[in-house]
């Protein structure tokens, strides 16, 4: 990818936008990817799904996914959300992960989904740059942004 100017960038499960002025950031990777997976076992029984999703590069990632196992001492289902998108001035993400487990008697149910963004990205260090970013309307949900040259760690 080549070197853009963002005027904001924003990361996460809910919306972490930072500031950055006066400042050439390179976009040096991205994962964004949806999974969700359901499992249950029962006396010798077992049912189980799962699916994930992977952004193929960093235009926009609209993908809803939903996975069950039944059985009948046993239930699970997880949906895993995200609509994303990557453009020249900004990353934008929002993303839902939702899972549900019933058992009776000695059955096992397990439900798991997820919905996570990464951008790696380098900072020209020879411009000025601020940096603000704040993490909202999210649970159980983190945003880290670290901007670092060859020996030295700048900031968290």
């Amino acid at each position: 990818m080549s070197k853009r100017s963002f005027g904001a960038i924003l990361l996460a499960l809910g919306i972490l936008p930072i500031q950055v002025d006066a400042a050439q950031i390179l976009v040096v990777g991205q994962d964004r990817r949806v999974a969700a997976s359901a499992f249950v076992v029962a006396g010798g029984d077992s049912d189980d799904d799962q699916r994930t999703e992977v952004a193929p590069d960093t235009g926009p990632f609209d993908v809803s996914i939903f996975v069950e196992a039944v059985l009948p001492e046993a239930s699970a289902s997880a949906t895993g959300e995200q609509t994303s998108s990557i453009d020249a001035v900004s990353v934008r993400a929002e993303g839902l992960a939702t899972g549900e487990a019933l058992t009776v008697d000695d059955a096992i149910a397990y439900a798991f989904a997820q919905s996570n963004v990464a951008l790696r990205f380098a900072v020209d260090e020879m411009t000025d740059y601020t940096l603000d970013g704040f993490v909202e309307a999210t649970e159980n949900a983190t945003g880290t942004v670290q901007l670092s040259r060859p020996f030295e760690t700048i900031a968290w």
